[in-house]
């Protein structure tokens, strides 16, 4: 099966074999960048937390 040929002369098997790929790695990479925003989250929480604790700190010395 040759990704040069044209996709008017593709097969029903090689269609549904390349959507099928399209998908997967469509759906891997929906996964990965939920992974991603997850961690980005986490990470922004982590950060959100430090700077309140930072300025409360600033605000209790005066």
């Amino acid at each position: 099966m040759s990704d040069r040929k044209s996709y008017e002369k593709w097969t029903t098997e090689e269609f549904v074999i390349k959507r099928d790929g399209l998908r997967t790695r469509i759906k891997n990479d929906i996964d990965w960048l939920d992974q991603v925003i997850a961690q980005e989250e986490r990470e922004l929480a982590q950060l959100e937390v430090k700077t309140k604790s930072f300025l409360s700190y600033l605000f209790l010395r005066k």
